[in-house]
């Protein structure tokens, strides 16, 4: 009889063990988020309005570059 009373301790110190450590990865992984490991992950929005803003920038500088070359090519 205490044959199956130590196995059936020790199957369930082995579920307990298993319990604990999905418990401990749930956490870790939980705080990872919450912490902002993957900050550098902009939303959609965010990155729309920098590619709109370096369009902009873009056009900007090639329309200050074609002013430049005209004014090059009339002297």
């Amino acid at each position: 009889m205490s044959v199956i009373k130590n196995m059936n301790q020790k199957g369930f110190l082995l579920v307990m063990l298993i319990i604990v450590i999905a418990i401990i990865a749930f956490l870790v992984v939980g705080g990872m988020y919450v912490s902002g490991v993957g900050k550098h992950q902009r939303s959609l929005i965010e990155t729309k309005v920098d590619a709109s803003k370096q369009i902009e920038d873009i056009q900007n500088l090639l329309n200050i570059h074609g002013e430049r070359i005209q004014g090059e090519s009339q002297e």
